[in-house]
This record gives C-alpha cells, sequence and structure tokens, in this order.
C-alpha cells in the first residue's frame, strides 16, 4: 500500500512540473479553429491514456521484481549449500542462512569476521594457500577443510570459489559455495580402513593372491605372490596377467578358466595347473578364482587364488611309490604290478596284442642266505632286479612279488616273441655270471604264459599259469 501511494505522489508532481513549464511557454491557442481544438484534445486524451498503460506497465513490472527479489532471496538464504562473499582481506561481506546454520551463530554474527577464525588450526595453511592461488590465477578453485561450530566438533566442508572480477562491489575477494562433505569423508576413511584391513589379511595370507580387472589386467597382488614367483609390484601391475615375465603367465588352461568366469561362470575352485616357470622351474598349482561384483556401472574384478601344491605332489608321488614299490629291488610290489598291469592287460584288449607274463623264481636262495647270509642274499635280489632291468624294456611291468619270486608283463604282437624274451633272459643272465667274483651264480627257474587277444583272461589267471610252468621248470632242478 505505501508503494502505491508513494508511486501517486510522484505522479502528482510529474503533472505540476508539466503544467508549470506549459506555462512558461505561453502558447496562444485562441487563434485555432473549433476542428484543430477536438484534434488537439483527442491527441492529448490519446497520450495520457498511453502515459496510464506505460505507468501501470512500470507499476507490474516493479511487482515482478520485488517477488523475484523474494525469491532470490529465499533461495539464496535456504539453498542446501552455504554462500559467502569474502573481501581481498578475508572478512565475511555476505552470507546466507545455511552458514550461519552450519557455523552455529547468528547471521549478523558472521559479517566483517575473518572466515579463518572458523578453520581448525591445522588446515588454516590450507586455506590460505587456497586464497592465495586464488588471487594469483583468477579461476574457479576448490578445496577441502575442516571448519568448527562454536560449540561442537569439527567437520568437513568443500568450498567452490570464484574470483570477483568485474563486480559492482569494490573489495570483494571471492564468492563460495560451501557444502558439508562430513558423511562423504567419512565413508572414505571408513572405505580406507577396509581396504588397508583387506590389504592387511590378503598380505598375511600364505597363499600367493592376485586381483584382476576385467582386461585381466594385475590390479595388485599378494606380499606371498611376489615373494613365490620372484617378482616386484612395478613389474606386474597394471599389466596383462598372460604377458608377465616374458609370458610366464600364458598358460592355455588358465586363460580358458578366465575367459570363462567372465562370461559364465563366478567362481571355480580347486583346479589342479602345471606349469613350468623360467625362474622358478615346475610347479602344480590348485587354482581358485572369485568374481567380485561392483557397483553398476563398473566392471567386476577376479580374485585368484593360487596354492603351490609343488611339494605336496612329490610326496603323495613319494608315497604313492613306496605302496607299489618294492624297497629293497626298487622294482614293482605286488600291488603295484596288479595296479599297472590291469591298465596294460586293457590297453591291450584295445589294441589286439597279446598280454605275456614271465614268472621267474631265483633258485637257491635259501642256500645262499643260510650260508652266505642274508645281506648276500639281499645282494643276490638286487642283482636279478638289475638283469631283468637290462632284459626288457621300459614299457614292460618288472615286480617283485615275493621273497625270491619275479614277473614281468610284456604286450607282445605274437605269442612268438614270448620264446624270444625267454631266450634274451637267459642271454642276459650268462654274460652276469661269466663276470661274477662272489661265491654263488644266479639261476632262474622261468615259467611264461601268454593271454589270447580273442579270448583274454585276467592276470590273475596268467600269473597263475605261468607260476606252474615256472614250477614244472624248477622242480628237476630241486631234485637234483
Amino acid at each position: 500500500m505505501k508503494k502505491a501511494e508513494c508511486n501517486s505522489k510522484r505522479l502528482r508532481e510529474l503533472r505540476a512540473r508539466a503544467e508549470a513549464m506549459l506555462e512558461t511557454q505561453g502558447e496562444d491557442v485562441s487563434d485555432l479553429s473549433p476542428e484543430e481544438v477536438r484534434n488537439l484534445v483527442h491527441e492529448l486524451r490519446t497520450h495520457e491514456i498511453e502515459l496510464d498503460l506505460q505507468n501501470e506497465e512500470l507499476r507490474m513490472a516493479q511487482v515482478d521484481l520485488a517477488e523475484s527479489l523474494d525469491r532470490y532471496s529465499n533461495l539464496y538464504d535456504f539453498a542446501p549449500a552455504g554462500y559467502v562473499t569474502v573481501s581481498e582481506k578475508g572478512l565475511i561481506l555476505e552470507a546466507n542462512l545455511t552458514v550461519a546454520v552450519m557455523l552455529g551463530v547468528e547471521r549478523g554474527f558472521l559479517l566483517e569476521k575473518p572466515f579463518s577464525m572458523f578453520i581448525v588450526r591445522e588446515d588454516q595453511d590450507i586455506y590460505h594457500l587456497h586464497r592465495r592461488a586464488l588471487s594469483e590465477t583468477k579461476e574457479r578453485r576448490t578445496c577441502e577443510i575442516r571448519v568448527r561450530k562454536e560449540e561442537g566438533k569439527p567437520f568437513w566442508v568443500r568450498m567452490d570459489c570464484v574470483v570477483e572480477k568485474d563486480g559492482d562491489r569494490s573489495g570483494i575477494g571471492f564468492r563460495s559455495a560451501i557444502i558439508d562433505i562430513t558423511r562423504r569423508k567419512q565413508a572414505e576413511e571408513a572405505l580406507e580402513e577396509a581396504r588397508y584391513y583387506a590389504e592387511s589379511i590378503v598380505d598375511a595370507v600364505r597363499e600367493p593372491l592376485i586381483v584382476l580387472d576385467a582386461d585381466l589386467r594385475v590390479v595388485s597382488a599378494s606380499r606371498a605372490f611376489y615373494q613365490a614367483f620372484q617378482v616386484s609390484p612395478e613389474k606386474i601391475e597394471g599389466q596383462l596377467l598372460y604377458e608377465l615375465g616374458d609370458k610366464q603367465w600364458d598358460i592355455p588352461k588358465l586363460k580358458k578358466l578366465l575367459e570363462e568366469i567372465l562370461s559364465k561362470k563366478s567362481s571355480f575352485d580347486d583346479y589342479e595347473v602345471e606349469h613350468v616357470f623360467p625362474t622358478i622351474g615346475r610347479r602344480f598349482m590348485l587354482l581358485n578364482a572369485r568374481r567380485i561384483p561392483r557397483a553398476a556401472n563398473k566392471p567386476g574384478l577376479i580374485l585368484l587364488a593360487i596354492e603351490d601344491i609343488t611339494e605336496r605332489k612329490r610326496l603323495e608321488e613319494k608315497l604313492r611309490r613306496l605302496s607299489i614299490e618294492d624297497e629293497l629291488t626298487k622294482l614293482h610290489n605286488r600291488r603295484g604290478f596288479f595296479a599297472l598291469g590291469e591298465q596294460q592287460r586293457k590297453a591291450a584288449k584295445r589294441e589286439k596284442k597279446v598280454v605275456s607274463i614271465l614268472f621267474a623264481d631265483l633258485d637257491d636262495m635259501k642256500w645262499i642266505n643260510d650260508t652266505l647270509g642274508h645281506e648276500k642274499g639281499d645282494q643276490a635280489l638286487r642283482e636279478t632286479a638289475g638283469i631283468l632291468k637290462k632284459t626288457f624294456r621300459e614299457s614292460d611291468i618288472i615286480a617283485r612279488i615275493g621273497g625270491d619270486e619275479f614277473v614281468v608283463l610284456s604286450l607282445l604282437d605274437s605269442k612268438k616273441e614270448a620264446g624270444m624274451l625267454t631266450r634274451r633272459l637267459e642271454k642276459t643272465l650268462d654274460v652276469a655270471n661269466r663276470h661274477k667274483t662272489e661265491p654263488y651264480r644266479l639261476s632262474l627257474s622261468v615259467g611264461m604264459a601268454c593271454s589270447d587277444p580273442e579270448d583274454p583272461c585276467s592276470l590273475v589267471e596268467l600269473l597263475t599259469l605261468a607260476d606252474k610252468h615256472m614250477y614244472e621248470q624248477k622242480s628237476p632242478k630241486e631234485k637234483f
């Protein structure tokens, strides 16, 4: 209402000034004709209406401007971000209500106060360097600092600042939007703590671990990985797994597994891989992998765990060898003969081969033990094992199945070859005896049995038949 009265008063004053000016001009209208007077009156009325319309438009514009100013003031004061204007000397010239609420003070208290008084001591240097950089570069800059309420703990804010270049007001240093980023900082600290915790766990694990991105490039690896494969972080991080160490990790099986886990599966467990590494030699490894999902817009990672089972494999092989190997002669024992012999028998069935079993018994074993001692008896057994190894092929299965009993399983093309094996053994045995200096000679009673490819029989049946033929040869010797 007061604004309308002011506008009306101004219009009356303007009209009075206009009438006074008109009188001073002293124009005489008495000579005008009635028609000219009517035209002049019409023109004056039209002009008056135009002025009234212009005044109304001006009044409406003033109302809109006042409403816009109110809206701007509300937006400025109640914006979610704080806004301050800081002078060249660092004093607060303007501040919205959000900043006052952030700092826990009345807005009027902020004016003409140095903004630095609210910054924690440890971050003062950051703020002053930030102001200096703004002044020097005249470019928009951002900094993150901690500020403190009059009563309360410090909290983190981000200041987005622009320099007042050509403003109407002199002495303005910069304008800044201030956002509370305490929660983000807390989340970052929690994430950093979790990352450190996870890395500590990974480094403490004895098994080598390696993290790969979606392109199978190395993101990071555990300390155990670097030690086990004799590499450094600088040489592998960011590199393709298959190109590490002159492509020593270019393992076809591993490549296939990792590609499957990326496209189909989410994990695989206990996959055994054997590989020869140039730096550390042959290794047997158990691989376990997990796909680690991430945010929707980020590709996942792959965690690959590598367990070196080389030593375990060596021990298993040793135990397996001990379980099927005769400790004295290093030939196969009875268990080894039947385990390996069964495999050979199945192969012979597929390939239509003859399975031959030579059963040999060392003669006079009891006399050697009783007369010369068990050490000489053991020596005779070892010599017999050596003769059998020299006589037969590596593919043949040679075993000691009893105290002085030996068997040899061979795959032959025909039964005729069996006689050749017997004669070859006799020649080797004769050569060995000619060069002996011991007070005993090596003598073997031998029996042979062969299976028919068209009517194969079991190993037990063949062994029983060969044993029978051996005793047929041995009996006359014992009588003699």
